[in-house]
């Protein structure tokens, strides 16, 4: 299993990564809300709630379950601030999705999403077909129950 690579400015330069970004493909299908978060969050981490129902950073080697919420949409936030969560939707600004129709998962790595199961085999959503021949992965990440 490996991680996809996140996307997006880089902080020492302030320049976006190949123009692209981790954001909403379709503001129509995309469902986000704000939540506090409970550690430092950055743009495109799948977070999970702990029992304070803060935002942290979801991992697929704790072993357990957790209460999965989404991806995470801003840039950089600290414990304590207001993020925005994707919950449903499709997203792009991943690089090295599987391919097309195939599923992405949670990575053992704290936040990340992987091409393949961790240590607990939780789906996050499913590639979608670039439809606009931009080369950019495309990721339906459903967090819903």
């Amino acid at each position: 299993m490996a991680d996809l690579t996140r996307l997006g400015t880089n902080p020492n330069t302030g320049v976006s990564d190949r123009g692209r970004d981790i954001r909403p493909t379709n503001e129509f299908l995309a469902y986000p809300f704000t939540l506090a978060a409970g550690v430092s969050v950055q743009k495109g981490q799948v977070l999970a709630l702990n029992t304070a129902g803060r935002a942290v950073l979801a991992d697929a080697s704790v072993g357990q379950p957790q209460a999965l919420v989404g991806i995470a949409l801003d840039k950089s936030r600290r414990a304590g601030d207001r993020v925005s969560v994707l919950v449903y939707g499709p997203v792009s600004g991943y690089d090295g999705a599987p391919n097309p129709g195939l599923p992405v998962y949670l990575s053992d790595t704290a936040g990340e999403v992987g091409d393949g199961a961790g240590a607990v085999s939780l789906v996050l959503g499913r590639v979608w077909p670039d439809d606009d021949e931009s080369g950019e992965d495309v990721i339906f990440f459903n967090f819903l129950p």
